[in-house]
C-alpha cells in the first residue's frame, strides 16, 4: 500500500466520509528532520463534496514521540485556530 492509499484510509476511516479522493500528492524540499507532502482531497460527508488543501508531515524515524511533536499536533488541530 503506497502513501496515497494510506492517507486515503486514514481520511475516510477519521472523517467518516465516502468517496475520499487524493489529488496533487507531491513531496516538498526542505526540512531535514521530516518528509513533508502537499495534497488535495475531495470526500462527502453526507452534506455535499467538500475539497481540502493538506500538508502531511512524518519523521523520518518511526515512533518518534517527542513532546514538540505533541504540542505541535495540538496547535494545529485546536478548534478555532487562526492560520
Amino acid at each position: 500500500m503506497d502513501l496515497q492509499d494510506r492517507l486515503t484510509e486514514f481520511i475516510a476511516r477519521k472523517s467518516g466520509a465516502k468517496d475520499v479522493v487524493i489529488s496533487n500528492l507531491v513531496r516538498l524540499s526542505g526540512g531535514a528532520s521530516r518528509h513533508t507532502w502537499s495534497f488535495d482531497f475531495d470526500f462527502d460527508r453526507g452534506n455535499g463534496p467538500e475539497h481540502i488543501e493538506a500538508i502531511y508531515r512524518a519523521d523520518p524515524v518511526p515512533g518518534d514521540t517527542s513532546p514538540g511533536r505533541r504540542l505541535e499536533y495540538d496547535l494545529i488541530s485546536r478548534p478555532g485556530r487562526t492560520a
